[in-house]
């Protein structure tokens, strides 16, 4: 699965492909520094990872895509260890999956139409070459015929004085 961002992948999908891409578990503090740059993405993250906290200490079922995975520090949730939740985990990778089988979907029609334009210029080349093969045909027929029509002369003299130098 690539780990680029795709321009068309909205925020929920980058922050679920945070947690994809570390398998084993993130710290709270990593994820704020990578998303430092991005306030507004960094806004919903942060509710993702408040939720999981929230979820694993108060016992709610609140939806998000992480889950805490350890309470480390002071007890809160800037202090804790998180990782991708079994459900985003699935849906993600049926997401890129997807993506893919999309990707592959464009690469296969466009070499199919490829294809199509060889074989349509190889048909032209095959037409082309009966017609070369026919026009021999007949051009050979027309002077054999030609040639079994016109009258033989034998030249018994001259034949008579090759056959006698053998001799």
């Amino acid at each position: 699965m690539s780990s680029e961002n795709k321009d068309g992948d909205g925020i929920h999908v980058r922050a679920v492909r945070y947690g994809y891409e570390r398998p084993n578990g993130f710290i709270y503090k990593d994820i704020e520094t990578h998303y430092s740059r991005r306030e507004r993405e960094w806004e919903i993250v942060k509710k993702f990872l408040n939720d999981a906290f929230d979820n694993f200490t108060r016992g709610l079922n609140r939806e998000t895509p992480y889950t805490l995975l350890e309470q480390l520090g002071n007890q809160n949730a800037d202090e804790s260890k998180y990782t991708l939740s079994y459900q985003a985990y699935i849906q993600y990778f049926e997401y890129e999956e997807l993506r893919q089988a999309k990707e592959d979907t464009i690469l296969a029609q466009n070499l199919s139409r490829k294809a199509i334009i060889i074989a349509n210029k190889t048909l032209w080349v095959a037409y082309f070459t009966l017609v070369i093969t026919l026009a021999a045909l007949l051009y050979s027929i027309y002077f054999s015929t030609r040639q079994v029509n016109a009258p033989t002369k034998i030249d018994f003299e001259g034949h008579h004085k090759s056959f006698r130098s053998f001799n």
